[in-house]
């Protein structure tokens, strides 16, 4: 039996010399490759492809949205093995300001503890790229989202969390175009000495849902109201959250659009909720809120909850009939909000103008269509922190709670 007797660095010399070459798809042992990701799971991207470009590097092709064909779905991902050990750079093919990758993406091995990633703009041969280079993994499974993500499913074990306090109700209000139900939860003391009627209440929603910043902020809001300091107002306001709108968002990496491809925040109907003309999420949450206008605890004010960039929030208003009622001026709330603002983290509160309405927008069609207190909340895109924006949150509350005082008139 002849000995070969090779040494194993002149390996990949006689490969090539046999006219054998490595191909940019086939890796190595131990290294990521394309069959280790997927884009269907809780976090992930409806028709979104992916090509490796070397070594622990790949390009990610995400689908189009329908309706709006310079827009994609988000860049969300999970890695399902061999992630231990590896680094990872991953390249967004198309346009820098048309994929759907935001300031940053978070990563975790856990789904519970979530790291920071930014987005980086590189040059590559005279040409702009959007890239995410992520540090090596310690462990094979590693989940990928937008922001501070947070899937369908981890939103509902919260929601079934906080609806075991006795002053918190889960409220199915229908069910998404993909099966998945969506949620309001309410929080007000049965039991108050204070009459419905004279109850101030607040409707808050999320409508992006790449823009989860702000359904974190929402949660910061919950986890606050539920706490033992909180019963004051527990007691003289009904507070109600959709935390998320856009169900079939999170597993599907849709962004603004929800699977129909319709823009979530252009899908208000200010003459009443219309199931034909509508986005058919927002036509289920525009109809439920509609219901607690004419109940006994009528709304007070209504809130979207956005992020683009920037390391502060920017809130925006349309003051409506309460602040007549009560003969407050709407600067009251901006000068409260800073007054509560201890970690400076809110720009200064701005009026919206009159003459400026768009009827098929949250803001202004909840203000045309009911007279309320409209507000947006937009910004904080840049706050990689998961508990400075459950602050955020908290601020916010606290602002509502200390600007409405007393009793409804």
């Amino acid at each position: 039996m002849q000995n070969w007797n090779i040494p194993l660095l002149s390996i990949p010399l006689l490969l090539l010399a046999s006219g054998i070459q490595q191909d940019h798809n086939v890796c190595l042992a131990g290294e990521l490759a394309v069959e280790d990701f997927r884009f269907d799971g809780e976090y992930g991207s409806e028709g979104a492809t992916m090509e490796r470009v070397g070594k622990n590097h790949f390009l990610i092709h995400l689908k189009k949205v329908p309706e709006v064909p310079n827009w994609t779905n988000m860049v969300q991902f999970e890695i399902t093995k061999n992630a231990r050990g590896n680094p990872l750079r991953i390249d967004i093919a198309g346009k820098t300001n048309e994929t759907g990758l935001r300031t940053f993406v978070s990563w975790s091995h856990d789904r519970e503890h979530w790291n920071p990633v930014r987005r980086e703009i590189r040059d590559e041969a005279g040409k702009q790229v959007a890239s995410l280079t992520f540090p090596e993994f310690q462990e094979d499974s590693v989940f990928v989202g937008g922001e501070v993500p947070l899937s369908y499913e981890h939103c509902v074990r919260l929601l079934k969390k906080y609806e075991q306090h006795p002053h918190a109700t889960l409220h199915p209000i229908g069910t998404s175009l993909r099966g998945r139900d969506i949620y309001r939860l309410t929080i007000t003391d049965p039991d108050s000495p204070v009459p419905a009627n004279k109850r101030w209440a607040h409707h808050f929603v999320n409508l992006h849902c790449y823009e989860y910043n702000s359904q974190w902020r929402m949660i910061g809001m919950i986890d606050w109201l539920l706490n033992e300091a909180a019963l004051d107002s527990r007691q003289r306001h009904v507070w109600h959250f959709v935390v998320q709108m856009n169900v079939d968002g999170p597993a599907n990496g849709y962004g603004r659009v929800n699977s129909q491809g319709r823009d979530m925040n252009r899908s208000y109907s200010s003459k009443g909720s219309d199931s034909q003309t509508q986005a058919f999420e927002s036509f289920l949450v525009q109809r439920d809120l509609e219901d607690l206008v004419s109940s006994d605890t009528s709304i007070t004010t209504t809130c979207e909850m956005h992020t683009w960039d920037g390391a502060k929030l920017d809130p925006m208003m349309r003051p409506g009939k309460d602040m007549q009622l009560r003969g407050k001026d709407w600067t009251g709330l901006r000068d409260m909000l800073k007054t509560c603002d201890r970690q400076n983290q809110f720009n200064t509160m701005v009026k919206l103008p009159e003459d400026k309405l768009s009827p098929t927008h949250w803001c202004s069609g909840t203000f045309i269509q009911f007279g309320v207190t409209a507000i947006c909340f937009e910004g904080g895109g840049d706050i990689y922190d998961l508990k400075d924006t459950l602050q955020t949150g908290k601020v916010i509350v606290q602002t509502y709670s200390d600007f409405y005082s007393g009793t409804k008139p």
